[in-house]
C-alpha cells in the first residue's frame, strides 16, 4: 500500500536526502529540467524511492506503526481424489474488531473454480477492500504474492496423480498469507473456513516493533511504535527541553546542576534512531560484507551518505 506524500517527505528529511520536488512531464522541455542535479544523486534517491513505493504490508506496518494482522491458508494444493484445493463454494470467513470498528464485523470470501491458495488470498484481499464497514473502519488488505524475482513461486507436481503442473493455477509456496493493515491496533478475532482449507491467525493486528517510549505528552511516558514515528518523536524533542532532562543534578548552591549538553545528547539519539531507519530500509551488509546491499550507503552512490550521524 503506497505511502502518502507528507509520509515520504517525512522520511527523506530524517535520511537527510533533499526534497523530492515534482515530476516534469510537460511536452516543452519538461524531460531535461531535472537532470542537471547529476547521476549520485538520482541514483541514491531513486532507490529510497522504489523502497518505499514496493514495501510489503508487514514492512509498511513496521515503518509506520501501523497495526498489522495476517491469515494463513494452509492445506493440500492437490487432494487425495486429484481434485484441487480450495473447490468452488469453500468459504473462508475471518472476523475483526477493535480500532476504529465500532464492533465485530465478519467478512465472507467465496473461492470459485480455478481458484489456488494464492489465487483464495488475493480474492479474501479484495473481498476486504471493497466491504464499506472495512472501509469505514481504514482496515486495508493486501495479498503480496505475484510473478517476478520475488515471488517465491513454482507450478508444483503431484506425485500422487501424476500431474506434472497444476492447471487450476495451485503454486507452491512456504505459506500463502493475506494481509491487514490500519493505522491502529485492531483485533484479528476469529478464523473459519470450510473444505480442506486450513485457515490461522499469523498476526493478530497489533503494532509491531520496533517501539520505544517517546511520547514526552503522556505520562508516564507513551509507548510510540514505528520507525518514522519514533524519528518524529525524537526530532521534536530536539527544540523542547524539559526541566528534567535540563537538569542534571539537584542541590548544591543554586539548588540545581544544569545539563549544557542536553541538545547534543537529544540530537545524537535522535540520529541514532535515524540511522536504524536508514538501515532498515537499505540494510546494513550483504552476503560480501559491504555496507548498502540495496545500493545504499557506500555502494553505487557515488559516495552519497544517506544520513549525517
Amino acid at each position: 500500500m503506497p505511502l502518502s506524500l507528507s509520509q515520504k517527505s517525512d522520511i527523506r528529511r530524517h535520511l537527510k536526502f533533499a526534497v523530492g520536488g515534482l515530476p516534469r512531464n510537460s511536452p516543452i522541455g519538461g524531460g531535461s529540467l531535472g537532470s542537471f542535479v547529476g547521476f549520485r544523486w538520482a541514483q541514491a534517491w531513486g532507490m529510497l524511492e522504489f523502497v518505499l513505493n514496493n514495501l510489503a504490508a508487514d514492512e509498511e506496518a513496521r515503518l509506520l506503526g501501523n497495526g498489522y494482522g495476517a491469515v494463513a491458508l494452509m492445506g493440500p494444493l492437490v487432494k487425495i481424489d486429484g481434485t484441487t484445493n480450495p473447490q468452488p463454494g469453500d468459504e473462508v470467513s475471518i472476523t475483526f474488531s477493535g480500532g476504529n470498528l465500532t464492533g465485530s464485523h465478519t467478512v465472507t470470501t467465496t473461492a470459485v473454480a480455478g481458484d489456488s491458495l494464492l489465487t483464495l488470498c488475493a480474492r479474501i484481499a479484495s473481498t476486504v477492500n471493497q466491504d464499506a464497514t472495512m472501509q469505514a473502519a481504514g482496515i486495508q488488505s493486501l495479498a503480496p504474492f505475484g510473478t517476478g524475482a520475488f515471488s517465491q513461486n513454482y507450478v508444483g507436481a503431484n506425485s500422487l496423480t501424476g500431474n506434472q503442473g497444476n492447471p487450476a493455477g495451485n503454486v507452491a509456496i512456504p505459506l500463502p498469507e493475506v494481509s491487514f493493515q490500519s493505522d491502529v491496533a485492531f483485533t484479528v478475532a476469529s478464523v473459519t473456513s470450510t473444505g480442506v482449507i486450513g485457515a490461522a491467525i499469523t498476526a493478530t493486528g497489533v503494532q509491531l516493533p520496533p517501539f520505544a517510549p517517546v511520547n514526552w505528552t503522556v505520562l508516564p511516558y507513551g509507548t510510540v511504535y514505528g520507525y518514522l514515528p519514533i524519528c518524529d518523536y525524537l526530532e521534536g524533542s530536539k527544540y523542547g527541553a524539559s526541566p528534567n532532562l535540563s537538569t542534571a543534578q539537584a542541590g548544591g548552591p543554586l539548588g540545581v546542576t544544569f545539563r549544557m549538553d542536553e541538545v547534543k545528547e537529544r540530537t545524537k539519539l535522535y540520529r541514532h534512531a535515524c540511522m536504524e531507519m536508514t538501515k532498515y530500509l537499505f540494510g546494513e551488509s550483504n552476503d560480501e560484507g559491504l555496507v548498502g546491499r540495496r545500493g545504499g550507503p557506500g555502494i553505487g552512490s557515488g559516495g552519497t551518505r544517506m544520513i549525517g550521524i
